[in-house]
């Protein structure tokens, strides 16, 4: 339990602290930028899904794949426009894709489980449920999210 003044939560990632939250109100303790609260860590890891998956990445050889440490030159999926994804085994080799890049770039969440849904007609629209555990303070909680993942980009997934 947490004590009184004391905030528990999960360290923000470094793009969060530099973007700043809404101005608290006047008479209203301030809160660091520092610490995420439960839905606060909910939303941000949301909104790093979304980005994530909607970003293409250079085709060149994955350095995850080949064993070597991943770079930010990587951070996204690859095209993925020559797969089927109505093809068990395209499909398979996706959400591989899907998770293996989620380890590599988002490391808040841990003991991942990734499935992907084709949205309507579309063969390359796709909703993605990741869960996995994530820290908050002291406490390990599951957590799970649904990402519209487009092979178009994310005003597409986005519906925009």
């Amino acid at each position: 339990m947490a004590r009184a003044g004391v905030t528990v939560g999960a360290r923000a990632p470094l793009f969060d602290r530099l973007a700043g939250r809404e101005a608290v109100p006047y008479g209203d303790p301030p809160r660091s930028l520092r610490i995420l609260d439960r839905a606060e860590l909910s939303e941000s890891l949301q909104r790093e899904l979304q980005r994530l998956l909607n970003t293409r990445r250079p085709e060149f050889k994955s350095a995850a794949l080949a064993g070597m440490e991943t770079t930010v030159i990587e951070y996204g999926l690859p095209d993925y426009s020559a797969m089927y994804t109505q093809n068990p085994e395209d499909k398979k080799k996706l959400v591989s894709l899907i998770q293996s890049t989620i380890e590599s770039f988002e490391p808040r969440l841990r003991d991942l489980k990734v499935e992907a849904t084709v949205l309507g007609n579309s063969e390359k629209a796709l909703l993605v449920k990741v869960a996995g555990t994530v820290q908050i303070g002291r406490e390990t909680e599951r957590m799970s999210f649904a990402v519209g993942v487009s092979g178009e980009g994310p005003e597409a997934a986005l519906g925009r």
